[in-house]
């Protein structure tokens, strides 16, 4: 599982200054605190997930990690980062200059894609047979490049989102090709310790995207005034925290072990 994109233009806190007729926006402050929160939630229960996980998979404790309660948290996790990368994704598109948007988004789709083949290098040591082949990463920097041909369709996203979950409905199993496991229809030899295919996970951000259009363009719909320091410090390190937890938890488990 992975933390929403950083991106310190993409969630910018409008400060709100009310006058008799109207409320006047200006993008003085820095983020929207909300986002972060959310993420934050997100990161931590990343990080106790991954410590169940790691109880298991490489000390044999027999925790019952596939049993509803727990897929039930990881469904849940993946969902809310996914779905603030679509928001977010929307806040960024509608503040960046049009002539801007390609190479920015270009760039991103190709820095969080290599952060996504880094995590297979690394998983590769340790699980060649099951090593990361289409995690998180991998997702979301595909994603990015493709949120661009849907940034223009706004609200509908939630609809088009909602389809590319269906879909998967209607996807084979299996498939004897070994190319097709990035949109979700896997050989019958493949695993991977991390597997989140565009289908139906790119929906969540098609979903998200429709969201921050209705929430957040071309102004935010309220004011949020709740601050919760350490969910918003974690929430915006969120990208640093993903590739520095899994080592610090295996460390401080071997130590106890």
């Amino acid at each position: 599982m992975f933390p929403v994109e950083k991106d310190t233009k993409t969630c910018v806190a409008p400060l709100l200054f009310k006058s008799n007729k109207h409320i006047i926006l200006s993008s003085v402050e820095g983020r929207y605190p909300e986002l972060d929160i959310f993420r934050g939630i997100a990161v931590l229960a990343m990080i106790v997930y991954h410590g169940v996980f790691d109880l298991e998979y490489f000390y044999g404790w027999s925790i019952g990690l596939r049993t509803a309660p727990w897929e039930l948290m990881r469904v849940a996790t993946v969902s809310t980062f996914l779905a603030l990368v679509g928001i977010c994704f929307t806040i960024s598109w509608h503040k960046t200059p049009v002539h801007a948007r390609l190479r920015k988004y270009a760039q991103r789709s190709i820095t969080i894609f290599a952060g996504g083949m880094l995590i297979s290098l690394m998983t590769w040591f340790f699980a060649s047979d099951a090593f990361v082949k289409f995690g998180i990463l991998h997702l979301i920097g595909v994603s990015v490049f493709l949120q661009m041909l849907f940034a223009r369709i706004g609200a509908w996203n939630i609809a088009t989102g909602i389809l590319v979950m269906l879909l998967a409905l209607f996807l084979p199993a299996t498939t004897s090709s070994s190319l097709l496991f990035p949109l979700g229809i896997p050989s019958p030899s493949f695993a991977s310790l991390d597997y989140y295919p565009l289908i139906p996970w790119f929906g969540l951000i098609l979903l998200g995207m429709g969201i921050g259009s209705l929430l957040y363009i071309p102004e935010p719909r309220w004011q949020w005034t709740c601050r919760i320091p350490l969910l918003e410090y974690t929430g915006k390190r969120a990208l640093l925290i993903y590739f520095i937890h899994q080592p610090i938890l295996l460390g401080i488990l071997f130590l106890l072990h």
